[in-house]
Parts: structure tokens; sequence; C-alpha cells
């Protein structure tokens, strides 16, 4: 008995490091044909596949002139709104704590929130969290080509008086880049912490994401790509903006680790020894609270679901940042995969979403229905 327990753990331990070799050919190949068929200057790929990432790697150089070196998985691109996953889960770690309650007004832990209607002392955390506030956009949050100073968060969210609602909190959906500054405040004033400073010592550190955060000056310059927008422009990264909706910079590798933190969380139902959040709290932030007609589209709290019927239902932040960059990054929880893409060139928006997430996703759907029928 104990030889064919000993054949079977090599068996399973061959058939994953077939998977793994068979992923990351698939992959690659698919990368490859994708770029030279449009015109992609860049990007980085991670996947994760049974809890493990399988293949990261980079495409493209970080300069026009090819002098400074290639994109590789730990370059740090602009991830634009995947950075909302992490204010949400920054969220539910101070509501663990008992600091408060996403049914909470803001205005209980934020009185100096104000706006013109008297509406807005209504809006509720939770309310933030699914963009059902009714906030408006407000003004363009970045300052120029200087290092941001210490209270620019702040300054931005009292800047809000002087705008009205665009509908009663709680009517209907609209997204809000600026209910996510709003969130950036509320964790800066509840834990007494720099935004920046609780991201990076409460999330960024405890899963591994060390080439990771929200300040362009913590980076080296050349240690970047450039951007290139829809005309084909050449942009440097957004030099002294800080905001809490779309800044995170972060590599392929880095947000693979925080793809393996979440499933980690998601496949333990009582994981007492994690030190990022409670399954409960994964449950509240993944479960649907917002619906579209005629759409396998939900929302839940700074995540979105996509429910399909050929690969089951998907856990998802895509992120658009205007003459910059796009990305995606996508879990499927049941399976225990995910990957990230993070992309230096604005006009592969409709590509990255469609053509090589669909792609990723059958890849990853064919391995883990070969490895499942070799299991059993």
């Amino acid at each position: 008995m104990k030889n064919i327990t000993i054949v079977l753990i090599l068996l399973c331990i061959s058939g994953f490091v077939k998977s793994q070799e068979s992923i990351a050919y698939e992959v690659d190949s698919l990368i490859e044909t994708i770029i030279e068929s449009n015109d992609i200057k860049g990007m980085s790929i991670g996947i994760v596949f049974d809890g493990q990432i399988v293949f990261t790697k980079g495409y493209g150089y970080l300069k026009k002139d090819f002098t400074q070196g290639e994109i590789g998985s730990t370059t740090p691109i602009l991830s634009a709104s995947i950075s909302k996953t992490f204010v949400a889960t920054a969220i539910m770690q101070l509501q663990e704590k008992d600091l408060l309650n996403i049914a909470d007004p803001v205005n209980k832990h934020l009185p100096q929130f104000k706006m013109k209607d008297t509406d807005y002392s209504q809006i509720t955390i939770r309310q933030l969290l699914n963009h059902t506030s009714g906030l408006t956009e407000g003004n363009n949050y970045t300052w120029d080509k200087k290092k941001h100073k210490g209270k620019d968060i702040e300054n931005f969210v009292l800047s809000l008086k002087n705008k009205s609602l665009l509908f009663p909190p709680g009517e209907r959906f609209s997204y809000s880049n600026t209910g996510y500054v709003v969130l950036g405040y509320l964790i800066e004033k509840i834990s007494g912490q720099p935004f920046l400073e609780y991201i990076k010592t409460e999330i960024l550190d405890k899963c591994q994401m060390n080439r990771s955060g929200f300040d362009y000056f913590d980076f080296s310059r050349d240690s970047m790509p450039i951007y290139y927008n829809n005309k084909g422009k050449i942009n440097e990264c957004c030099i002294g903006n800080t905001s809490p909706s779309g800044n995170l910079i972060s590599t392929s590798t880095d947000l693979s680790n925080w793809i393996i933190n979440n499933l980690k969380i998601y496949a333990d139902s009582n994981p007492s020894g994690n030190s990022l959040l409670t399954k409960k709290s994964l449950d509240s932030l993944w479960t649907p609270t917002v619906t579209f007609d005629n759409s396998r589209t939900t929302l839940g709290l700074g995540w979105w679901q996509y429910h399909s019927e050929v690969y089951g239902t998907s856990i998802f932040h895509s992120g658009h940042y205007d003459n910059y960059s796009v990305s995606n990054l996508v879990i499927f929880p049941e399976k225990q995969f995910g990957f990230v893409i993070l992309c230096n060139t604005e006009s592969a928006i409709d590509i990255v979403y469609n053509e090589l997430s669909d792609g990723i996703t059958e890849i990853l759907n064919k391995n883990w229905l070969q490895q499942s029928v070799k299991m059993h």
C-alpha cells in the first residue's frame, strides 16, 4: 500500500509538471501570435494554476530606442483600476478590527466630507465600494510633475464640497473613481496611517509584493516602460499621482502573488492564521451586489464577477488609464487558477479584455479539465 501511495503521488507531481509546461508553451505561443498581428508595444503576463505561479513573462521593450532593456515579469507597470481591489481589501480589514462597518454612513467617520446637496450625508461605505453613491468624478486627480504632498488625498476630498451628486445615494450604479479616493481618505483617517503606508504594510508586504506601490517616486524611471496612447503618442508614467482609485504600479509577478493570496483565503473556510482577510470578508467582496439587465456580469464590492456557462464564475477587475495602460486580472476561485495582464499600449484594450483574456482562460480551463480527469 505504501508503494502504491508513492506511485500515485509521483504521478500527480508528473501530471502537474506536464500541465505547467503545457500552459507556459500555449500561453507564450498565443501572446506571440497576438503581438505579431497587432501593434502592441509591450506587456507582462502572470499565470497562476493550482495555487502556484506557473508562468510569468514580459514582451517588448522599456523604451522606444530599445537601449534600456526588455519588459519583464518584474517590470513595474501602471495597473490602473486593479488598484480598487486593494482599497476594498483594506476597508474589509478595518471592518474586521471593528473600526468601521461598511453599512456606516461615510460622514460617521469623515465629518469633514461635504458636498453641495444634503443627500451626501446618506452615502454609505458600501455604496462607495459598489459605485452606487452618486458621486461625481470631481477634478483631475494629478499634481503635475512634482512630488505629491502628504495631504493631497485629503485636499481632493475636501474639494468635493463644491460638487453635486449625480443621483441620490443607492439609486443606481455609476462607476466612480472619486468614490475610491474617498475610501482612500477613510483608510487614512481610521487607521491613523497615510494611505500609501497602510497599503504597503498591511497588504503589499504580506503578499510578498515587493515591487509594487502607489507612489511613482518609489520606482526608478529607467526601470519603468513608456506608454503609448490610442494615437501612438508616447507618455511617461503619471508623475506625482497617488490616487487610490487607479495608480497602483505593480508587476505581473507581484499581482500573481495577489491572486495566490486571494485563492488561499477562498480555499480555507476558517483561515484563523491568515493575516490578510477572513474568508467571510472575502466572500463579502466577491458576492454580487449589483446586477445589470441582460448581462452575465455582476458587481460585488471592489470586484466584478462574470458568470460563464462554459467556464463557471470568474472574479475580476480590469483597468484602463486614459493615454497610458490597460490591464486585466481574473480569478477562477473554484478551479484555483487565474491570470494578470499588464499592457503599455492603450489601443490594445479590446484585445486584452477579449481575445487575449479569452484565449488564456480557454488554455487554463483545458489543462484544469485534463488534470481533473487524471486525478480521478
